[in-house]
């Protein structure tokens, strides 16, 4: 940017994260430097100038588009110049700045453009693995909001996503899904409130709310699946705490299935991780970790 220093400021700190998402970039970076970007251009005010200088307006023009550079920046600090025997103010002149191609950077793979207050807005077009990714990530995103609206959820509806790749597409496209899965985690997570996980480790007695296919622009093709959030019972830890008996463990598990994911959560953490269950007049403690497993 080709601009103030308290607008510098701004970007980089309470308008950053909002301008990032509002424009979907990456990456915000300012330079207070505009000789990094840019080339400045003086043209002359030719309504103000004409009436002054009458016929000696079309020399003095021509030297005004050919100041060179220092002379231009020397303009802009001190306000004035003189330029055949004529003092001329910033009122006589503009100052123009043009975009020039950072070095490194080849002409196709940027653009600029020059908004108010000499403003000078710089977008790298270069393409890479993890700017396809983060496309494809927001992509998946849209497919599970949109997906989550047909159900008929609500935006404080908590939900688990699981993925299951079709068994006919090409090996590439699914082994691309895996490992853009696993490099876009953390956003996918702050997203869905849960990473998506593949079909196999959705839990048999989790309730389904929607499922439904979709083609990703990279050519993966994938049945997501919408679940309730539900606790994960560990089987063979749970009939130990019930002294081996099949009959109470299952029991048990009847009673933890039953309860909202929520109101077991809140109880283990006002527990510091247990959680009692009656049943039959029997009270089994359970420990979160051990016998179950909340995410």
């Amino acid at each position: 940017p080709l601009c103030a220093e308290h607008f510098l400021s701004d970007l980089q700190g309470e308008l950053r994260d909002f301008v990032i998402e509002e424009l979907n970039i990456q990456r915000l970076d300012v330079s207070p430097d505009p000789m990094k970007f840019a080339m400045i251009k003086a043209e002359p005010n030719f309504p103000v100038l004409g009436k002054r200088l009458g016929k000696a307006m079309g020399k003095v023009a021509k030297a005004v588009k050919q100041m060179p550079q220092d002379d231009l920046l020397l303009f802009q600090k001190t306000g004035t110049c003189v330029i055949d025997s004529y003092t001329l103010s910033q009122d006589d002149i503009t100052i123009k700045y043009e975009f020039l191609t950072p070095a490194g950077f080849k002409r196709s793979d940027v653009d600029a453009a020059s908004g108010e207050e000499d403003v000078m807005v710089i977008v790298d077009l270069t393409i890479d693995q993890q700017l396809l990714d983060s496309g494809t990530a927001r992509e998946l995103v849209n497919r599970i909001q949109k997906l989550r609206k047909s159900a008929g959820l609500h935006a404080s509806d908590v939900v688990w996503v699981f993925f299951e790749p079709k068994l006919l597409t090409d090996r590439t496209s699914n082994d691309d899904l895996h490992r853009l899965l696993k490099a876009e985690e953390s956003y996918l997570k702050s997203m869905l409130g849960r990473e998506p996980r593949h079909v196999s480790s959705k839990p048999s007695y989790a309730v389904t709310l929607a499922s439904d296919w979709c083609t990703l622009s990279t050519g993966a093709e994938i049945k997501v699946t919408l679940t309730r959030p539900c606790v994960s019972i560990i089987k063979t830890a749970l009939q130990m705490a019930c002294n081996d008996s099949e009959e109470l463990a299952a029991a048990v598990s009847s009673v933890m299935l039953s309860r909202e994911y929520i109101s077991v959560a809140c109880d283990c953490r006002e527990n510091d991780g247990f959680l009692s269950i009656h049943v039959d007049g029997k009270v089994v403690s359970l420990q979160a970790g051990k016998e179950f497993i909340l995410e």
